[in-house]
């Protein structure tokens, strides 16, 4: 179950820090009647655009060297099996410094959005601390951002759920200097609002919602400098006082999934101090079990759960230093290295699809430092091969799969940390 490996590393702390810049100047805002108030008095929903969005020709991360050309078949609508069809990235102005993402339907309108947090250390965009969300509009456009003031220093991840199960996804956003996370409740019509604190630790980096009590209600977890905090809901938005779970070291991503297909979600800690991953199952009631570490070939950081070799068990995709590890699940709880593919240089997460259409779950990595898309192709039984390599802005933090376009293929999208842009990888089939 483990595996030994010696790598140069940098903490977490370092990393996170990466979150948020200084140095760039901004128009100021104004506040009137709780809300942002637009430089360009355009109005869009319960804020508005703020600042000026970048010269869409200056961001344009196109390069023909990486982003490799569009096979014959791409462009006639035909979502053939085994057709890898995806245009240069497109971006979108997000505010400044869009730390992470998650994507879903917040709007409730049948289409994608995209939530990122604002990392501005320095406030130097806003006083306030903002989280944005760009909505899409199912044709591969997404609107200029509108800021949700969410409270706490600083923003840093942001995980989409319905924590008060009125079926509609609320935010939870996790703020690095305060040590907490912002309840922000959906009330719909693009109104969303501050719903109150869950205490996160010591300078948390990422979090996780899922049910680990199997009572129905989402629950939350998130990774600190260290330790990992667990917060219980309880079904209206609220969340029972967190309890903490030590793990020395610095630890990077919670990630929450039923490893031992019991119901409940399970929970996995990637550690960048001590080069592994930590697992927890969940009992009844909710007790977490500890079942040791898992030793990692380089610093894990982002995680994702998906069947990979389709034999009904949930596995694991981390990336890491190097690469994208494979970590094949038994569905009771054990993980087993079974591959190392390399990908560009620092890889920080990983986003899950079909990209292809060919019935195998594909692998798209997104690495900070080279500043692009490995797309790793499926192969079956947890193989996976490399296909292309797409450019993308500068310092991209996070990735996730959906179809932004409603072609029926997934598309990518990126935070573009340094550009301050949401990036599109669109498929044209």
């Amino acid at each position: 179950m483990r595996v030994r490996a010696t790598v140069c590393m940098v903490g977490a702390l370092g990393l996170m820090a990466s979150c948020g810049r200084t140095g760039f100047t901004f128009e100021d805002d104004g506040f009137g009647d709780g809300g942002l108030e637009a430089g360009d008095d355009t109005p869009d929903g319960p804020g508005q655009d703020d600042g000026i969005p970048p010269d869409p020709e200056s961001d344009d991360p196109y390069d023909p060297e990486l982003d490799p050309p569009l096979a014959e078949s791409c462009g006639d609508g035909v979502a053939e099996p085994g057709e890898v069809c995806f245009m240069p990235e497109v971006t979108f102005w997000s505010r400044l410094d869009p730390c992470a993402l998650d994507i879903g339907d917040i709007d409730g309108d049948g289409h994608l959005d995209v939530a990122t947090p604002n990392s501005d250390f320095d406030h130097v965009e806003s006083p306030d601390n903002l989280t944005s969300v760009l909505y899409g509009n199912g044709l591969g456009q997404l609107s200029e951002p509108v800021p949700y003031i969410s409270g706490d220093d600083i923003p840093v991840g942001v995980s989409l759920g319905d924590v008060d199960a009125n079926g509609s996804l609320d935010m939870v956003v996790v703020n690095s200097d305060a040590g907490s996370l912002s309840v922000m409740l959906n009330f719909g019509q693009q109104q969303m609002g501050d719903a109150g604190r869950v205490v996160a630790g010591s300078n948390p980096v990422i979090a996780d919602l899922g049910d680990i009590d199997r009572d129905g209600v989402l629950d939350v977890a998130v990774a600190a400098s260290d330790e990992v905090r667990i917060a219980f809901g309880r079904g209206d938005g609220n969340f029972e006082p967190s309890q903490s779970l030590s793990v020395p070291g610095g630890l990077w991503a919670a990630h929450l999934a039923d490893l031992d297909a019991d119901g409940a979600a399970d929970l996995i800690v990637s550690n960048t101090s001590d080069v592994s991953l930590h697992v927890w199952l969940a009992g009844v009631g909710g007790e977490l079990q500890a079942m040791g570490r898992l030793d990692m070939p380089g610093m894990p950081l982002g995680i994702t759960d998906a069947d990979v070799n389709a034999d009904g068990h949930l596995d694991l995709l981390v990336a890491y230093t190097f690469g994208m590890a494979v970590m094949l699940g038994d569905g009771k709880g054990n993980l087993e290295l079974a591959e190392q593919i390399e990908a560009g240089l620092d890889p920080r997460d990983i986003a899950v699809a079909d990209f292809d259409r060919d019935g195998v779950l594909d692998a798209a990595v997104v690495n900070s430092t080279s500043q692009d898309i490995t797309l790793l192709l499926g192969q079956g039984g947890g193989r996976f091969e490399y296909e292309a390599t797409y450019a993308v802005g500068t310092l991209p933090s996070g990735i996730e799969a959906g179809d932004f376009n409603s072609d029926g293929v997934p598309d990518m999208v990126v935070s573009n940390q340094l550009s301050n842009t949401i990036g599109l990888v669109l498929s044209n089939p």
